[in-house]
Order: C-alpha cells, then sequence, then structure tokens
C-alpha cells in the first residue's frame, strides 16, 4: 500500500541553529506574555489599595484574582527559564561543533602541504641534504684553492731590509717636517719670504745710530 499511495517521509532534523531561533522565538512570547502579566498585577494592586479601607469580600476577590494573575506569571518565567538554558547549551554545543570543524579543516590543511612539501622534495635536487652537502664542500674547495693562491704569491714579494740607523733618521726626518709645517701656520706666508735684514751698510748704521742715542738718553738720565 505504501508503494502504490506513498508513504510519510521521515522529516530532516532541524540544525542547531533552526532550533535555537525557535528557542529564542518561544522566549520573546514568554516575555510578552509576561510584561502583560505585570501589568494586570499593576492594576490589581491599585484596587488593593482602594480596597484596604473597607475590607469585606469585594477585597478578597481583588486579592485572588491579583494571586492568579501571580501564579500565572510565575508559571510562566519557569518555562522561560527553563527554554533559556535550553539555548545557552545548544550555544555551547554550536561552539564546540565550530571549534571540530575549525579543527578538522585546520588538520587537511597541514595534511595538504605536508603531501605537497614531500613532492617538491622529491622533483627538486637543490632540496636535496646530499646535494646541498656536496655544495658545501665545493665552497669549502674554492676556499682553500684561493688561500692556497695568496699564499703562492706571497712568495715573490721583495723583502725590505731596514736597520735602525736608517729607521731613526727617518722619524728624526719627519719630525722635523712637522715642525716646519707648525711654524710655517704660525708665520704669514708673506714674512718667509722676506730677506733678512743686514747688519751692516745703511741699514746697519741707522740701526747702530739709534742704538747709541738710546743710551745716552739713559745715561743722561
Amino acid at each position: 500500500m505504501r508503494r502504490v499511495f506513498g508513504g510519510r517521509s521521515k522529516a530532516q532534523p532541524k540544525s542547531l541553529e533552526e532550533v535555537g531561533t525557535t528557542l529564542e522565538q518561544r522566549i520573546d512570547t514568554l516575555d510578552a506574555r509576561i510584561a502583560k502579566l505585570d501589568a494586570e498585577l499593576r492594576k490589581h494592586r491599585e484596587a488593593i489599595k482602594a480596597l484596604g479601607g473597607r475590607g469585606g469580600p469585594a477585597l478578597e476577590q481583588a486579592k485572588k484574582r491579583a494571586m492568579n494573575v501571580l501564579k500565572q506569571k510565575r508559571l510562566l518565567e519557569g518555562q522561560r527559564d527553563k527554554i533559556s538554558e535550553n539555548v545557552m547549551r545548544i550555544d555551547e554545543t554550536r561552539y564546540t561543533s565550530s571549534a571540530l570543524d575549525d579543527q578538522v579543516e585546520m588538520v587537511q590543511a597541514l595534511k595538504v602541504a605536508a603531501k605537497t612539501m614531500k613532492t617538491q622534495m622529491k622533483k627538486t635536487k637543490e632540496l636535496n641534504p646530499d646535494h646541498v652537502e656536496d655544495i658545501m664542500d665545493d665552497l669549502q674547495d674554492a676556499r682553500d684553492q684561493l688561500d692556497d693562491i695568496q699564499e703562492s704569491m706571497g712568495a715573490f714579494d721583495v723583502p725590505v731590509d731596514i736597520d735602525d740607523a736608517e729607521l731613526m733618521y727617518e722619524m728624526d726626518m719627519l719630525g722635523e717636517e712637522v715642525a716646519s709645517e707648525a711654524i710655517g701656520d704660525e708665520v704669514p706666508a708673506y714674512a718667509m719670504d722676506l730677506p733678512d735684514v743686514p747688519t751692516t751698510g745703511v741699514l746697519g748704521g741707522v740701526a747702530a745710530e739709534t742704538e747709541g742715542d738710546e743710551r745716552e738718553a739713559g745715561v743722561a738720565a
């Protein structure tokens, strides 16, 4: 019969997102109903206050109605709290499931990376450890050969023999050059080109007369 008329297909289970959305909507509905009950309780409170001084059956009826509203409110609040706990469990489960999905994706990515690295290591000769070791050996051989060449070329250097006397002479000459350069810095260049003042002749006589006059002036004093 089921093959002819068809049977009921199994309903697909809802996802955690769908269940969580449904529960949150129920919480919103319960909150709206609780808010209405709060408004009713405020009205009953005002009525009880108004009948407080009178007493009698009217006051008892007002309290009874307020009690029924309060019990209904407590019932709805209990349902809301239970649904909120279920929503919290769903959120925790969703978080755990998401973390597991991330771990699976990471492991799959690592597998692909490892496979790619193995393929590159097999195809690429430069990444072969033996090949790299051969390159380093060749570089070391080249350095050794360069050292041998430089050592061989150093054998043809012309020896320079300098004794102590020649060394001291060169150092004295350098000292005189340094002293002359220092004096040259202090005396202007035009003064270094002037000839020496003669001690004889016209200028010499003038200098002698000037010196004699200075002596006579000293004796007279």
